[in-house]
């Protein structure tokens, strides 16, 4: 890879482990196992994962619809 696009790639998985450490905390913290005891959680409830919100734009503002 060109030195701009190793760097980019690096950058990318920089940012993934770090959204990873953060939900794997926010699971901890809301009383959940881990993080895929929280995804599940959140794939009965919303029908999507974390990482499909976690995929949104971050100006798209998201409304979580819960459903039974």
């Amino acid at each position: 890879l060109a030195s701009s696009a190793a760097s980019d790639v690096y950058k990318r998985q920089n940012i993934e482990e770090r959204i990873i450490r953060q939900l794997l905390s926010v699971a901890v913290k809301a009383g959940y196992y881990d993080a895929s005891h929280l995804s599940r959680e959140m794939k009965k409830l919303s029908g999507s994962t974390p990482n499909f919100f976690l995929s949104l734009p971050p100006d798209n503002e998201t409304t979580i619809i819960y459903t039974k």
